[in-house]
Order: structure tokens, then sequence, then C-alpha cells
């Protein structure tokens, strides 16, 4: 008696994988021969990180129809965050105010800040910023930074009459808080020195700067008082005329 026997045969199948950008396995199952693997699992993510924001780009490498075990690797593209840089003066005022780049290096591009001098200190800026400003990682405010000198301030001395009026050191300016000598004096024997025009009486003193001086030695000519009398005033008489 005849027998026929049919054979079938089944297509080889194959593990795929598919993996995450950090390489932990996002799919694993085995596909047949020839047909064309997906993923069975929700689109891949990456999660942002302070720098960057990701969106899935595709496989790595372009996914093929099975002809062996495959492993497949999750790419994405990267888009650079933005973060609010905030340029301010001394007492917090804004002075420009921007979105910068992850790892861009800000950039002032206003007026230059300007802080008020006070009786004792100049403030000068260099272009300093507190603290110093580097490449972006996050938001950031930067404060002006002044250098600080000491303010010097104008010293003038005049005469009134025949004398001289002169201070230590003798510079046209002078630093705040520095202590001067002031010196009124006179060579001609019919002067006397009288006073300052503040009123002050001692032709020789000293005044600590705090701001400008302006100060008037005032000489005056000597008094004297003459006495003349006559040892015989039946013989004559004597007068004086000024």
């Amino acid at each position: 008696e005849n027998t026929s026997y049919i054979a079938y045969f089944a297509p080889n199948k194959y593990w795929i994988t598919f993996l995450n950008d950090d390489n932990t396995e996002f799919d694993r199952k085995e596909w047949e021969y020839g047909t064309t693997p997906t993923c069975g699992t929700p689109t891949p993510k990456k999660r942002n990180d302070v720098g960057y924001t990701y969106t899935f780009k595709g496989w790595n490498p372009v996914v093929v129809p099975v002809s062996g075990e495959a492993t497949y690797k999750a790419e994405f593209d990267s888009l650079a965050r933005s973060y609010e840089i905030v340029f301010a003066n001394y007492d917090g005022t804004i002075l420009q105010k921007s979105d910068w780049e992850y790892l861009k290096t800000p950039t002032y591009t206003g007026a230059d800040p300007v802080k008020p001098m006070n009786d004792s200190i100049v403030f000068t800026w260099n272009g300093g910023w507190e603290p110093t400003v580097v490449p972006v990682a996050g938001p950031q405010t930067y404060k002006a930074h002044f250098d600080e000198s000491v303010r010097e301030y104008f010293v003038t001395l005049d005469v009134e009459g025949l004398g001289t009026a002169t201070y230590s050191g003798a510079p046209e300016k002078v630093a705040y808080g520095t202590t001067i000598t002031l010196t009124a004096s006179t060579t001609d024997s019919c002067t006397a020195f009288d006073c300052w025009s503040d009123g002050n009486t001692n032709p020789v003193r000293e005044i600590t700067v705090k701001g400008d001086i302006n100060l008037v030695a005032k000489f005056k000519t000597k008094q004297f008082t003459i006495t003349v009398t006559s040892d015989n005033v039946e013989q004559g008489t004597v007068t004086v005329t000024p």
C-alpha cells in the first residue's frame, strides 16, 4: 500500500532586541525570518537634563527585515535649553535680561553701570561682575562690581593783605580723611595775621579733609601808638600828623 507524507517547514525565528539610550532593554522578542520588526512599546523617551531636551529620532542601525539576531538602540535629537540671565546694577536695578543657551557665555551690551560716589569713596566700573561671568548652566543674576578709590578734594587758599597761605604737601587735590596743616605767614614787619575766612584765628592749624576747602588768610596792617611829650611846654609844642 502506498503512503504519502507532507513535510511542513516553519520559518526560522530570531531574537530582536530594542535598547533605550542608556542600554536598558526596551523590547525583546522573537521575529520570523524576513519580517520587519517593530518596537512593541510606546515611543522611547530620554529624560531631559540641565542642558538639553531630547526627542526620539529613530533606531541605530536602521531597522531591516530579519535575517538573524539583531539589536537596535534608540537615538535622540538634542536641543540646548535656554536660561534667563540677568545683569543688574549694584542696587539690583535690572540693566539687561535675556535668555541664553546652555554653555554659551553671556555678554552685557548695555550702558556702563554707575554707582554714585559718597563723601569718601569714588566707585568705578571696569567691566566686572559678581559672581564672575561663566558659561550658562542655569538661571543666573550678575551684579556690577565697582572698584573703590578714596575721593579727592580741591584745597584752595587765597590771601587778603601782605602775606602767604600754604598747606602741607601742597597737591592740588587731597584725599578724603587726610589731615593737612595750613600756615598763614608774612615777612612784612608792618603786617600781622588777622584770621581765616571761617573765623579761625590760628595762623597755623590742622584740618581733616572731608570736602573741598576754600579759605582766605586775612592780614592786617599793624597799629602803633605814638606818644610824644615835651619837656618844656613853655618853649614849644609837638604835633603828630598821620
